[in-house]
């Protein structure tokens, strides 16, 4: 399926040719308003707001960063014991980026390996490592085609970085998490977009998603899941900075645990609208209809139903400060637990530059699973996930910083082993982090 979106999509590039008088399309979600160039609203983009403030970001550069860290865990085999085991890890993980932007190409790349070890748990010890690039590339004067790929090899969740607040309730999803069990993800995407007149565009693009845990003893209970997707959207430009359109996404869903299978089929349309206050501010809300059906392949059974998927977000992002806050209410059938769930979730992150050698952040989620076929598979009726971390961060030179925070993991899924009887993590950390940056040409 990917592939044949892909090929449509390359021939949809060639639309340009068809129109010499329309405006130039521009990559990028922070381009102001104006006359020529329009924004792609956040519901459509594809993307997480953004938790860095707008002095932290940066573009064309190579850089590099090691961090050394030390952290106390109270629940280190959540789940395997009755009685939480406590423990106190080292870690030392490096990051190698990339990012050059040019009048037509934008590309980013991050490697991001490291290594953890467990004072006392040492069966623990094991290596983690993060892989992400993207390409955007303007065809012509009026396309931009866009490619993403993030790899994660993960042994210890707190160890993953946060990835952002959602933009889309079909982007968001809380997870069911055994925190310390090895497991791979891979998310890959392509999307274009086409600026046919000077208040419209239009789009589509294809996904590509794992989840699979090396042993299922560490995550019993969970499943693995794989699953692909197509989209295709519209935006029109109102007076005013703001904007309407819509998007139908379709996703087919493959998840197994235990020889047991759920394959499930997703049918997702939806209206929305956004409008931006300022430059750095904006409000999106959207909702539709959405279509299931679940086809479990161990008791024969076939369900199929409607249901209203609901969004609302707010980001804020100026040089000191940045805000996002979203809320969603979708059917996912990708959550860690087999089967369809009713998953409604909120998120929230917040950073806040202090002075010029201070920044404390903060970020949390709470998503609620219920399912929607409760009599089968001697089904995992659902749970909660709360999650939340705070930290601060001060800068010793333009080098060298030290952070300090604090995070809590709390779960209560009484139908996955895995995480039963003791689901609950704090943890306490302290890191020392060296980072060097290059200009890179532009």
């Amino acid at each position: 399926m990917i592939s044949q979106v892909c090929l449509c999509l390359i021939l949809l590039g060639a639309m340009p040719s068809w129109s010499q008088a329309v405006p130039s399309v521009i990559e990028g979600v922070d381009v102001s308003d104006d006359d020529v160039h329009m924004r792609i609203p956040p519901p459509i983009s594809g993307e997480a707001y953004p938790t860095k403030t707008g002095s932290e970001t940066r573009s064309n550069y190579l850089g590099a960063e090691i961090a050394l860290n030390t952290a106390y865990n109270d629940n280190m085999l959540a789940g395997g014991y009755v009685k939480p085991v406590r423990d106190i890890t080292y870690s030392i993980g490096t990051s190698f980026s990339f990012d050059q932007s040019s009048s037509r190409l934008h590309e980013t790349f991050k490697y991001s390996p490291g290594f953890t070890l467990y004072q006392h748990t040492n069966i623990l010890n094991a290596s983690d490592q993060d892989v992400s690039l993207s390409f955007h590339y303007n065809i012509g004067a009026h396309a931009v085609i866009s490619l993403t790929d993030s790899f994660h090899k993960m042994s210890n969740i707190f160890n993953h970085p946060f990835e952002g607040v959602p933009s889309s309730a079909q982007t968001s999803t809380v997870n069911a998490v055994a925190p310390f069990a090895n497991h791979l993800s891979n998310t890959a995407g392509v999307r274009l977009r086409y600026q046919f007149s000077e208040n419209g565009i239009i789009g589509g693009g294809g996904t590509s998603a794992l989840v699979n845990y090396r042993n299922s003893n560490d995550a019993s209970g969970l499943a693995d899941s794989n699953s692909r997707g197509a989209v295709a959207f519209y935006s029109l430009r109102l007076p005013r900075s703001q904007y309407i359109g819509a998007e139908y996404q379709f996703s087919a869903i493959t998840a197994n645990s235990e020889n047991m299978e759920s394959n499930i089929d997703l049918h997702t349309f939806f209206l929305f609208y956004t409008i931006y206050f300022e430059q750095s501010l904006s409000l999106s809300v959207s909702g539709g209809p959405q279509r299931f059906k679940d086809v479990q392949s161990l008791r024969h059974l076939s369900d199929g139903s409607w249901r209203p998927t609901v969004a609302a977000s707010i980001s804020w992002q100026n040089r000191n400060s940045n805000l996002a806050v979203s809320y969603s209410r979708t059917v996912t059938g990708d959550g860690g637990l087999l089967g369809v769930y009713q998953s409604e979730s909120v998120d929230v992150s917040i950073r806040w530059r202090m002075e010029r050698s201070w920044t404390v952040g903060s970020s949390g989620s709470y998503g609620i699973q219920k399912n929607l076929h409760i009599t089968s598979l001697a089904a995992n009726p659902g749970g909660h996930t709360v999650s939340g971390s705070a930290s601060a961060q001060h800068a010793v030179n333009d080098h060298l910083s030290m952070v300090v925070g604090y995070e809590r993991l709390q779960q209560s899924y009484r139908g996955v082993a895995a995480i039963a009887n003791a689901p609950d993590s704090n943890r306490e950390y302290v890191s020392i982090v060296y980072q060097f940056a290059k200009l890179a040409g532009r």
